[in-house]
C-alpha cells in the first residue's frame, strides 16, 4: 500500500459510473468531417457560465486544424466535447456525418489518439509503456519499434544498455520531457487513430525539443484528422485551417499567411507572443506602423 498512496481512491473512481447516457453504433468515419452545429456549453462545476456560445465549426478530414485563442476561449473544451467527456447543452456535434450521442464511447475513443501537454508513463519498461496505445497492451515488438523510429524515438532508446527493455521510472522520471513527449507520441502511432488530438503537445519543452517533437508529429499526422490545440503559435504555421477562438465563439478561420494577411485576432495573438519575447524598447514602440511591419516580418522569419 505504501506504494500505491492512492489506491483507494483509484478504487473508488473504477466503481463510478459516467452520467452519460451511451450509443449503440460503432463510428463509421471517426477521421471524417467533423462539425460543430450551434453548441452552447457550461461546465457542471459553473453553471450559467457558458464557455461555448453558440459555436459553429466545420473540421476537414485528413487535414491539420489549429485552435487557437486566449486562455479561458473555450479551446480545450472542444476536445473534451469531441471526446464525449461532456454533452453540450445545446446544438450538436457530428463526426463523418454520424451524431456523436449514437456512438458507442469506448469505440469512439478507440479511434482517437491524444498527446497531452504532460503525457502519463508507467513505470514500466519503454516498449510496454508504447505498447499501452493498443488493447490489451499486447504488441508485436517490431511493431513497437517502428512506431518508435516513426516518434524519432527508437535513437535514444537504443542508446540506453537495456534498449526497449529499459524502465523510465515512475511518471517517466528517469528520461526527459522530451523523451517522454515522443514515447507518447509512439504510443498514439501505435493506435493507428483516424482522429489525433494534440492538446498543447509542445508547449512545456525547450526549442531544440520542440523542434524534434514538432518532426515526430508531423509524421505520425500525415494523412490523419487533426486537431492541434496550440499556445505556442509557431508550431502551427504549416496548419491546413486555423481557427481562432475569442469568449467560446470562432472569430477567425484561415491560414497562417492569410490570417496575418487579415490583422485580426489572430494576428494580435502571434504579435503579443513576439512582443512578450521581445526587448522593453520593441514593446513601447509596439503599436507603431514600422515597429507592426517589423513584427510581421519576425513572424514570418520565426514560424
Amino acid at each position: 500500500m505504501r506504494e500505491f498512496p492512492d489506491i483507494e481512491r483509484f478504487l473508488l473512481l473504477m466503481k463510478e459510473t459516467s452520467a452519460l447516457k451511451n450509443g449503440t453504433e460503432a463510428p463509421r468515419n471517426a477521421g471524417g468531417e467533423i462539425v460543430f452545429d450551434n453548441v452552447h456549453f457550461s461546465y457542471p462545476s459553473r453553471p450559467g457560465e457558458e464557455t461555448l456560445k453558440g459555436l459553429s465549426i466545420a473540421i476537414q478530414p485528413g487535414k491539420m486544424t489549429a485552435i487557437v485563442g486566449d486562455s479561458g476561449a473555450g479551446k480545450s473544451t472542444i476536445t473534451k466535447l469531441l471526446m464525449r467527456l461532456y454533452d453540450p447543452a445545446a446544438g450538436s456535434i457530428s463526426v463523418g456525418g454520424q451524431e456523436l450521442r449514437t456512438m458507442d464511447i469506448k469505440q469512439l475513443h478507440d479511434q482517437i489518439a491524444i498527446v497531452p501537454q504532460n503525457p502519463e508513463l508507467f513505470n514500466c519498461s519503454m516498449a510496454d509503456n508504447i505498447a499501452y496505445g493498443v488493447d490489451g497492451g499486447m504488441a508485436d515488438k517490431n511493431a513497437v519499434i517502428e512506431a518508435a523510429k516513426l516518434a524519432n524515438c527508437h535513437g535514444f532508446i537504443s542508446k540506453f544498455r537495456s534498449g526497449y527493455d529499459t524502465f523510465v521510472g515512475a511518471r517517466g522520471a528517469q528520461i526527459s520531457a522530451g523523451q517522454k513527449q515522443r514515447i507518447a507520441i509512439a504510443r498514439a502511432a501505435m493506435r493507428q487513430p483516424q482522429l489525433m488530438i494534440l492538446d498543447e503537445a509542445t508547449s512545456s519543452l525547450d526549442v531544440e525539443n520542440e523542434r524534434v517533437v514538432q518532426e515526430a508529429l508531423e509524421r505520425v499526422m500525415k494523412g490523419r484528422t487533426t486537431l492541434v490545440i496550440a499556445h505556442r503559435l509557431c508550431t502551427i504555421k504549416n496548419a491546413d485551417e486555423i481557427i481562432c477562438m475569442k469568449d467560446g465563439r470562432m472569430v477567425e478561420r484561415g491560414t497562417h499567411e492569410e490570417l496575418i494577411g487579415a490583422r485580426g485576432a489572430y494576428y494580435a495573438l502571434v504579435r503579443n507572443q513576439l512582443v512578450e519575447q521581445a526587448a522593453p524598447s520593441a514593446e513601447r514602440d509596439s503599436t507603431s506602423p514600422t515597429s507592426i511591419a517589423s513584427l510581421q516580418r519576425q513572424t514570418s522569419a520565426s514560424m
